[in-house]
C-alpha cells in the first residue's frame, strides 16, 4: 500500500487562542482540580459539536517557591500535577458535565517529550524569547521567573478516553 501524506494541521489558531487565554488567566473563573491544575470548558456557539476543555497548571505554585533546589521544586510540581491528573480523569469518569468532552488542550512548557510519554500529542507553539517570556510573565506565582533557559511552548492534545487511560489509576507512583 502506498504512503498517503496527510495535510499538514495549521494549529496556530488554538494555539492562539490559549496563548490569549494564559494572558487573561487572571481574569477567568476555571474550575480547580487539586492543587495545580484547573480546565475551563469551551463551547462552540452553534453548539454542533461537543465541547473541549483548555486546562492550566498556574495553581499553588506559591508552594513552589519556598523550594531553593530547582531539582526538588520540579519533583515537587511533578509530584502534586500527577494527583491533579488523576484527579481530573477521575471527574471525566464521574462527572455528567465532563461526559461530552471531546477533547483535552493546554498549552505549556513542559517537555514535548513528556506529552508523549503520557499519551499527549503534542507540537510545537513558539519557540521565540518574546512569546515564551511573555506567557511565563503571565503566571502568578512562577518559580521559574529569572530563569535563564527558556522551555518552548507546546500545544498538548489527548482524547478523554487516552487521558482516563493515562491518569485514573488506583495506585498513583506519588503516593
Amino acid at each position: 500500500m502506498a504512503k498517503k501524506n496527510l495535510p499538514k494541521l495549521d494549529i496556530s489558531p488554538i494555539g492562539d487562542f490559549l496563548f490569549q487565554e494564559a494572558l487573561e488567566y487572571g481574569q477567568l473563573e476555571p474550575t480547580a482540580v487539586g492543587t495545580h491544575t484547573c480546565y475551563i470548558i469551551h463551547s462552540e456557539p452553534e453548539k454542533k459539536k461537543p465541547p473541549w476543555m483548555s486546562f492550566h497548571y498556574r495553581r499553588g505554585l506559591e508552594l513552589l517557591c519556598g523550594i531553593s533546589s530547582r531539582w526538588e521544586q520540579g519533583e515537587a510540581f511533578l509530584r502534586g500535577l500527577e494527583i491533579d491528573l488523576h484527579l481530573l480523569a477521575e471527574a471525566l469518569v464521574k462527572d455528567p458535565l465532563l461526559r461530552d468532552i471531546r477533547m483535552l488542550i493546554g498549552l505549556s512548557s513542559l517537555s514535548a517529550p513528556w506529552g508523549r510519554r503520557h499519551g499527549f500529542y503534542t507540537a510545537l507553539y513558539a519557540d521565540d524569547e518574546k512569546t515564551i517570556r511573555r506567557h511565563n510573565d503571565s503566571i502568578a506565582n512562577n518559580p521559574n521567573e529569572g530563569k535563564s533557559r527558556l522551555a518552548p511552548l507546546h500545544l498538548f492534545f489527548i482524547t478523554p478516553r487516552g487521558f482516563i487511560e493515562q491518569f485514573y489509576k488506583e495506585e498513583l507512583s506519588c503516593a
